[in-house]
Order: C-alpha cells, then structure tokens, then sequence
C-alpha cells in the first residue's frame, strides 16, 4: 500500500487513544506499516515497544468486520503487499471457519432445546415422574465421568438420560397414569 494511504487509514493517536488493529477495525481496510514508531502512528500498549513493521487485515463475514490477524516485527519496513494478500487469503479462511463454528453451535443449541422441549412434554403429561429426565441424565453423566468418557461420549449419555422415556408420548393417559398394576394387554403397549 502507498505510504499516502497507510497514513490516511489511522487516527494521530493524541486524538485517539487506538491501536494498530482497531484503525484496521475502524476502517475495515489492510494496513501495513513499515516503522510503527514514527509518532504519531499508534497508541502502544504493554508489551508492544519492539515492533516496528506491522500488517494487518480484517476478518469479515457477511456482517461486516468481525476481527483483525495481525502479524508484527522487529525489524522496519519487513511486509509488503504480498503479505497482505497471503495474510488477507487467511483472513478470509479463518472468518468461514468462525461462521460455521458459530453456526455448529446454534446447531448444538437447537439440538439440546429440542430435547429439552421433548422432555418437559412427557413430564408435563405424568407429574409423578417430572424432573426424573434430569436426574437420570445427571446420574448418568457422573457416572461416566467417573468411566473417564470423552466429551462426546458424556454428551451422548446425558442425552440419552433425557431421552430415556421418550416412549411415554406414544402411550395413553389411561395406561400412563393408571394406578396399580397394568394387564398384561397394557404392558405390551408399554414395552412396544
């Protein structure tokens, strides 16, 4: 980039008490700069006194600008457009990769209220029983903790600790909440 419009992108740090990244933010353009400590470049923060050649681009999605990769060093003038373009091909990698991560989790969150809804309507049908769900799912994870399971395995057994009398919706009130012992008629409803 022209020296012309490396300057043009940043604030004098005496009228704003910025960062390197948050001009990159701010403008949503690359910045390189060859000698971070010309004043009035930047505001530096801890740790931040060696660096003199700086780059920095900005991770977008399709809302706008969600980030800054940056990469500095030690000696002056060190990046060139090159590097913006290599640093901006993974910028652009990295913000797909945050996207479907975000996405992989609403996913998982979905997932979970689904089950969770699943639940509160099978309670909600046989009071007797409700928060049993829970406790079975919070049993079973302990106990798999204590088996070592990895995460996925833990998950996969809460769930199914939530989900273990799924059957009841299939079932009706007058087999579900019939008081005593069930026929031998209503007990085959109940195992199929």
């Amino acid at each position: 980039l022209p020296e012309s419009e490396i300057r043009h992108t940043l604030e004098p740090a005496n009228r704003c008490r910025c960062t390197l990244a948050d001009s990159v933010m701010r403008s949503g353009r690359p910045l390189v700069v060859s000698d971070a400590h010309r004043p009035p470049l930047w505001t530096p923060t801890v740790g931040t006194g060696y660096i003199h050649s700086w780059v920095g681009v900005p991770l977008r999605n399709e809302k706008g600008v969600i980030g800054v990769i940056n990469a500095d060093k030690r000696e002056a003038a060190y990046y060139t457009e090159k590097d913006v373009q290599v640093l901006s091909a993974f910028a652009d990698q990295a913000a797909v990769v945050l996207e479907k991560a975000g996405l992989a989790g609403k996913l998982r969150r979905l997932h979970l209220d689904t089950i969770l809804a699943l639940v509160r309507a099978f309670e909600f049908r046989d009071p007797f029983t409700s928060g049993h769900s829970r406790r079975v799912a919070d049993l079973a994870e302990e106990l798999g903790q204590t088996l070592g399971l990895s995460a996925a395995e833990l998950n996969a057994l809460r769930e199914g600790g939530l989900l273990h009398d799924i059957g009841k919706i299939g079932v009706s009130d007058a087999i579900l909440l019939k008081p005593g012992e069930l026929s031998a008629e209503e007990r085959a409803i109940i195992q199929t």
